[in-house]
């Protein structure tokens, strides 16, 4: 029997405002966040990887264009209402998944520490019962990545805000398993957290 098929979605429309760049754009050990996101999502052999673009449009999906050019599992699908927020994005992406998909894996490209073995234990956990939202904890943190089994997938699609999928977690506590993922709590949004990220370029 066949794994279950899972799609990788990836929200890549915000604006930054807190950072004052464009984060997805960032480069950390020579490829931008983003480009790595895609890379330790491709670990996984997903079904496809959807990338939800909004502000910086061009500029992201330029960067993208070569990762997309040699994996063609790699979409890229334009949310023109970004600015109500990271929940709009995934509902834009949840729009545009396979009718094959059978799980989607909720991904974020600042979570810079994140690695490709996260995905593979996330992805093997969710596999052993399809059922279940299997979601990474990091000490008092619980939320992306995430695995969302099909039958969530029309929840996903009527967010709008700037919650994200918390919303669909919190309504379904009973499915939650939640798994242990060193430094998922770590992501960048402000000038000192890109600072933090700068420096551990020289230290690891």
């Amino acid at each position: 029997m066949n794994d279950p098929a899972i799609s990788v979605l990836i929200p890549a429309a915000g604006a930054s405002r807190r950072l004052g760049q464009t984060k997805q754009l960032v480069k950390f050990m020579g490829k931008s966040l983003l480009q790595s996101a895609i890379d330790h999502a491709i670990s996984i052999e997903p079904l496809e990887i959807i990338v939800v673009t909004g502000a910086a449009a061009n500029e992201i999906e330029a960067d993208i264009a070569p990762v997309s050019d040699a994996h063609t599992k790699v979409r890229i699908v334009h949310n023109p209402l970004w600015m109500n927020g990271i929940g709009s994005s995934i509902a834009k992406g949840i729009s545009a998944l396979s009718n094959h998909a059978e799980g989607v894996l909720i991904l974020l490209a600042d979570q810079w520490r994140i690695e490709a073995v996260d995905l593979q234990n996330l992805a093997r956990v969710w596999i052993q019962d399809s059922s279940r939202i299997v979601v990474s904890r990091d000490g008092d943190y619980q939320g992306p990545p995430v695995i969302f089994p099909r039958d969530c997938f029309s929840a996903l699609g009527h967010l709008n805000d700037d919650q994200g999928a918390q919303a669909v977690i919190q309504a379904n506590l009973e499915r939650q398993f939640l798994l242990d993922i060193s430094n998922a709590s770590t992501d960048l949004d402000t000038p000192e957290d890109l600072t933090k990220l700068l420096a551990s370029q020289v230290t690891d």
